[in-house]
């Protein structure tokens, strides 16, 4: 099949792994596709182009759908919307009458965790509305997992860890630390036998992929110690490395 019409579109933060896919698949990636180029793979892009490509142009998959990702407050109400179990989130002072802090306060677009701020008290709450962010209930839980998600398929399942390599310069974690993200050490490692993560953890995360009307995710979500699984979120450009770029190549093909 020729691919000269072929295109991965991509946002700045994202181009690394939008470079690599591009050049295994042996097409042209960026922000501006050429008009000629009418087989659009959005990975992660958010933007418009000409007019006179949105008429000619196939997307995969559509504006709608990535904006819809992009905003993870909204993404969160879609996912609510089609019974995908979610964190309850919190939108102004007036939804905070039940809530139990500590809560998370997030930025409607967010990429690697780097915004999140603890929320201990009303106050606090308050000036996190007024930069316009929204706050998302803490769930104590037992694991957390990323499943990446491909036209229904589960094909690639990790499991969050702290890196051991790390501990020597931040320290043993606190097993109890909420925030558990890249600049605090956590990582995650490859499952081999996809049968060993939970069947509601894998149904959830085709769930959300397919609630948000995309065709490819990696999805991360939580598992309580009396084993209720929640998602966090979506992520439509997800960074991949090594294996796993194999994978979505041969998908893509």
């Amino acid at each position: 099949m020729p691919l000269n019409n072929w295109f991965i579109a991509c946002n700045d933060f994202n181009t690394p792994t939008a470079k690599e896919l591009a050049s295994r698949l042996g097409i042209g990636f960026g922000k501006s596709p050429k008009r000629s180029r009418t087989r659009i793979i959005r990975w992660g892009f958010s933007g418009n182009l000409s007019r006179r490509q949105l008429v000619e142009t196939l997307y995969f998959p559509n504006y709608a759908a990535i904006q819809l990702c992009a905003n993870k407050l909204e993404s969160l109400i879609a996912l609510d919307a089609a019974d995908v179990p979610v964190p309850d989130w919190y939108t102004s002072e007036n939804d905070l009458r039940d809530a139990r802090y500590p809560l998370y306060s997030r930025k409607l677009y967010h990429t690697m965790g780097k915004d999140i701020i603890m929320v201990h008290d009303i106050d606090e709450a308050r000036r996190q509305f007024r930069n316009n962010r929204y706050l998302v209930e803490s769930i104590p839980y037992k694991k957390e997992y990323r499943i990446h998600v491909f036209g229904n398929e589960i094909i690639s399942c990790s499991k969050k860890y702290f890196r051991e390599e790390l501990w020597e310069r931040l320290g043993r974690p606190e097993m109890r630390d909420i925030i558990r993200n890249n600049e605090r050490g956590w990582g995650y490692y490859d499952i081999q036998d996809f049968n060993s993560v939970p069947q509601e953890v894998r149904n959830q995360a085709i769930n959300s992929v397919r609630a948000l009307g995309l065709i490819w995710g990696a999805v991360d979500l939580i598992r309580t110690p009396n084993n209720d699984v929640y998602v966090f979120e979506v992520n439509s450009a997800p960074g991949l490395r090594n294996r796993r770029v194999d994978i979505y190549v041969n998908k893509f093909r």
